[in-house]
């Protein structure tokens, strides 16, 4: 079908587009919510939420309405101690805006090297806009999670009488 496809189809097919749609395809087809298919260019990004070790400011992020996002700022960040908030968006890094740039640019320019400055542009959820300079540090991400948090800890047990606990 992929060679009908690019010999015989009226105007030349997106051959990239094609692969991804495969892709996805096969991936789903597996009917496990574990499996997925990470491409070449979010690769790093993967790897730190996998291993939880960067230099960075400490914030979970995503792409809200075109623009970066904080999701979260992570617990005694360099973030969270600089004031960024859940919710803010992100409107510039170092004078660049964030609008419909992919996120993995964004995240570019959040990461660097441990000890230097990022200066970063947000709205919050009040409306107020803010500079806000952050340090970057090195941030090591808890990739197992508990329950529920007590302090800086998780606690793991749903029931301590019965044993069960939660990861």
């Amino acid at each position: 079908i992929r060679r009908i496809l690019l010999d015989d189809h009226v105007e030349p097919p997106d051959e990239d587009a094609i692969q991804k749609a495969m892709i996805a395809a096969m991936v789903e087809t597996v009917d496990d919510p574990y499996t997925q298919y990470v491409p070449p260019v979010l690769i790093d990004e993967f790897n730190k939420e996998l291993r939880g070790n960067y230099v960075g400011i400490g914030a979970e992020v995503n792409i809200t309405d075109g623009f970066l996002t904080i999701v979260t700022p992570m617990a005694d960040s360099p973030a969270l101690r600089a004031g960024v908030r859940a919710g803010d968006v992100v409107l510039e890094i170092e004078g660049v805006s964030t609008f419909e740039q992919p996120i993995s640019d964004s995240i570019d320019r959040l990461t660097g090297e441990e000890g230097t400055e990022v200066r970063i542009r947000v709205r919050h959820l009040d409306g107020s806009e803010e500079e806000l300079t952050i340090l970057r540090e090195r941030i090591i991400t808890r990739t197992v999670k508990g329950f529920r948090r007590v302090g800086e800890k998780w606690n793991y047990c749903v029931s301590e009488d019965f044993g069960i606990s939660y990861i």
